[in-house]
């Protein structure tokens, strides 16, 4: 019988793989922070950025202490800041397609 084993690759293979969700999760948490200061973009974007920055930045943190403290509340808390996440990205994907993203 063939027997697995994570070995040494196994666990730097995951060890990458959380930095680099770790990493993205940050960065998707500052895009709205630095869309909320962007210079050459529509006010209503810039105030949309604000707007959603706030929330998007408590679900990251409340994901991460819901996660880390193995809470029942663990998959709610992920999917409300995916759900931030996505928001902001849907909104800036509508604003590049009809051209209104562009201060005038």
């Amino acid at each position: 019988m063939l027997r697995r084993t994570a070995g040494i690759w196994g666990g730097l293979g995951f060890a990458a793989a959380a930095i680099a969700a770790a990493r993205l999760q940050v960065l998707w948490t500052a895009t709205p922070m630095v869309a909320a200061n962007a210079t050459g973009v529509a006010d209503w974007y810039r105030q949309l950025a604000r707007v959603i920055a706030i929330p998007t930045l408590a679900t990251f943190i409340g994901a991460g202490v819901t996660t880390r403290l193995d809470s029942a509340s663990k998959g709610a808390a992920q999917r409300s800041f995916l759900t931030c996440v996505f928001a902001f990205q849907a909104a800036t994907g509508l604003a590049t397609t009809n051209g209104t993203l562009a201060a005038t």
